[in-house]
């Protein structure tokens, strides 16, 4: 390998290891209970007309391919 290319490996390596890491904290059962929402569930109508927006596309795909 390019020696070159082995030194910019380690320095970048270097910089990462430097840069702190963002780890998981445990969830506490009071914490989690009451800082969440309920999600509403999507209208029919919305969900139809993403499907029909997705099968537009794949049909103007279709005849560009075709």
């Amino acid at each position: 390998m390019d020696p070159a290319l082995l030194k910019e490996r380690e320095l970048f390596k270097k910089r990462a290891l430097s840069n702190p890491t963002v780890e998981k904290r445990p969830a506490t059962s009071e914490a989690s209970g009451s800082s969440k929402k309920k999600k509403s569930k999507p209208d029919k109508d919305t969900s139809s007309s993403k499907n029909n927006t997705g099968q537009k596309v794949h049909v103007c795909l279709w005849n560009l391919c075709n």
